[in-house]
């Protein structure tokens, strides 16, 4: 019989900016479903996240929706990235 050969670890997938924002957003107590569903518009898809600018958009929707300037939100991001 050969020998039973191991399949490789699993990889981790990298957080993406999305991921550190639902995150950030989940630890003020709005889950991901809720984020989608009430805080960024039927549109939104999560690559526009990918870039600076559609991660500026996202940020923007999130504070407005919680009532902080948008730069309280992203420091808070930051914080949250160095936490994990």
């Amino acid at each position: 019989m050969p020998p039973r050969v191991q399949p490789a670890p699993k990889q981790k997938r990298k957080a993406t900016r999305m991921d550190l924002f639902f995150r950030t957003m989940s630890r003020l107590g709005m889950h991901r479903a809720y984020v989608r569903a009430h805080v960024l518009p039927e549109w939104w898809d999560d690559k526009s996240g990918g870039t600076e600018p559609g991660l500026v958009q996202a940020v923007t929707y999130g504070a407005r929706h919680i009532g902080v300037e948008p730069e309280h939100l992203l420091r808070m991001m930051r914080l949250a990235s160095t936490q994990d």
